[in-house]
């Protein structure tokens, strides 16, 4: 069977969601960049494991590249098909870390850029927080507002999916506490 970007868009709203959150119960993501590879492996599966539908490509990219005197600005991960950009994702991990709304307008940017460059491009803001629910209700509109200014031009919005510590079963206090330690040592070998 085929897969189509509406059953990509599902996946990443629900199943992947659902496979980070347990990635991170598991202490597999401790930054940003295990939340990226963790879902690049995991849009890998997806379309291979429950499709065997070889004509999709998924790509991260880690850093900016130079052409000629420009520099140019890829999005987290990218997803083909058939060599055509068909939906861009830009990722942001919060757990444990102080939270920046600025940085998520700043990837809304970037994905409204790759948007204007091509209007069929399906468009995801994908981040984790430690947030109280008012607060990231907040976040989620001033997020709305932002993206219908930045995406008004090509009346195509994109999907924001966020996970929130507080809100997931397993994501508790305990985990949190964890979490910290997990972090802290980490850091302790450069990471």
């Amino acid at each position: 069977m085929l897969v189509g970007v509406e059953d990509w868009l599902d996946f990443i709203k629900s199943g992947l969601k659902e496979k980070i959150i347990q990635d991170t119960k598991d202490m597999l993501i401790l930054n940003e960049a295990d939340l990226q590879c963790s879902i690049s492996r995991h849009l890998r599966y997806f379309h291979t494991k429950e499709y065997a539908d070889t004509s999709w490509h998924v790509h991260n990219e880690f850093r900016q590249r130079r052409k000629g005197s420009k520099e140019t600005t890829y999005p987290d991960v990218q997803i083909f098909r058939k060599n055509q950009l068909m939906i861009s994702m830009e990722l942001k991990h919060y757990f444990g870390r102080p939270f920046s709304r600025e940085k998520l307008i700043e990837d809304l940017e970037k994905l409204s850029t790759r948007g204007r460059q091509s209007p069929t491009v399906k468009s995801v803001l994908f981040f984790t927080c430690d947030l109280p629910l008012n607060e990231q209700t907040q976040a989620i509109e001033n997020l709305t507002e932002s993206a219908a200014d930045l995406f008004a031009p090509m009346q195509s919005f994109p999907e924001i999916v966020c996970i929130n510590s507080y809100q997931e079963e397993g994501l508790d206090y305990k985990w949190q506490n964890k979490y910290r330690t997990s972090i802290e040592e980490w850091s302790q070998y450069g990471g």
